[in-house]
């Protein structure tokens, strides 16, 4: 596999806002960040690659991969809606052209996330990955702090 220099540190994932009803509160408790190396190990995908330009067809929506100005795009939308959240890196300007292809660890963020309900609280780290979005829409995995 080449190698992509320092891909994963500018590796983020679109935040999904707060959700406050009457009963459940859920936020994101910061911006994402790159997965730590613990985290990492107990993420799958191993040594797959996802080139610009990718389009598939899921159960739960279309994963694709593209190019939204300086950053490389991984999302699954079914029909309009944004199905989980959107992955992204920024890679070195050269490698910005259509069929360029990226390790899908690159694309890999960890986020920090609140959920309370009346009866719950509940501090977790979610981890997304491209392989998380492509078996069902949602992060890898959740570790509760």
């Amino acid at each position: 596999m080449r190698q992509f220099g320092s891909l994963a540190a500018t590796a983020a994932a679109t935040a999904l806002g707060t959700t406050h009803t009457s009963s459940i509160y859920a936020a994101d408790m910061g911006p994402s960040q790159p997965v730590s190396s613990e985290l990492r190990r107990r993420a799958k995908g191993g040594t797959q690659e996802i080139t610009i330009g990718h389009t598939e067809e899921l159960p739960h929506g279309t994963l694709r991969c593209f190019i939204e100005g300086r950053r490389v795009c991984v999302e699954v939308r079914k029909g309009k809606k944004l199905v989980g959240r959107r992955l992204s890196i920024q890679p070195a300007l050269g490698q910005l052209r259509f069929g360029e292809a990226f390790p899908e660890t690159a694309f890999s963020a960890q986020v920090r996330e609140f959920l309370g309900t009346p009866w719950h609280e509940i501090d977790s780290i979610s981890v997304w990955t491209v392989h998380g979005l492509r078996t069902n829409g949602e992060a890898e995995f959740h570790v509760d702090l």
